[in-house]
């Protein structure tokens, strides 16, 4: 006889002997973890608890423009944060993942641009609202053709260009800095 959470009752010990039965634990699928489940039976309960997640996709730019023998790099701050990254935001439905980028990146921060190459995709797990949320996320190379000068004032604080070094500097999330120095490696691969 088992006890939910616990191990063999007692009276289970005297019968099998502790040795042909040692502690089994009961836990409820929904509070795994990779913690707590490893080997095969891990990888079972693991693909049950990320189909009880919740997925979302976003694909965002990372935008440049030149002045001259400069490269400028667009950054935003969106509304009530210290948070410095770049535009992004939800794959609507029946949308491909670089028109949304494009349109964020003229939604959020008024820029109409062109996309150069994808720079690649990253993931990350987080809880909202007490449930698990999955996102990926998709950035694409962006050059600048038209700023309209006009933001999204309801989301967004500040948009700002920065060198290079400024840029990796000013960004909060080392995700980002990594894809500006890919996003970099793109641009001077394409210029030589």
């Amino acid at each position: 006889m088992l006890r939910l959470g616990g191990s063999p009752t007692p009276s289970a010990k005297r019968r099998v002997g502790r040795e042909a039965c040692p502690p089994i634990f009961l836990v409820p699928v929904a509070q795994l973890d990779r913690a707590t489940v490893s080997g095969t039976v891990g990888r079972v309960f693991e693909s049950r608890r990320e189909r009880l997640m919740r997925r979302q996709f976003s694909a965002g730019g990372v935008v440049y423009k030149k002045e001259g023998d400069k490269t400028l790099w667009l950054l935003i701050q969106p509304k009530d944060t210290n948070r410095w990254q770049f535009p992004k935001g939800w794959i609507e439905e029946g949308e491909t993942a670089p028109n949304a980028a494009l349109r964020e990146i003229k939604e959020e921060a008024g820029i109409v641009g062109e996309i150069v190459e994808k720079i690649g995709s990253f993931s990350w797990w987080f809880v909202e609202k007490n449930e698990k949320v999955f996102k990926t996320a998709t950035f694409f190379l962006v050059k600048t053709q038209k700023d309209t000068g006009q933001l999204d004032e309801k989301e967004i604080e500040r948009v700002a260009w920065f060198s290079f070094d400024e840029a990796r500097e000013k960004l909060t999330f080392d995700q980002d800095k990594e894809t500006l120095t890919k996003a970099q490696g793109i641009l001077a691969s394409r210029l030589f």
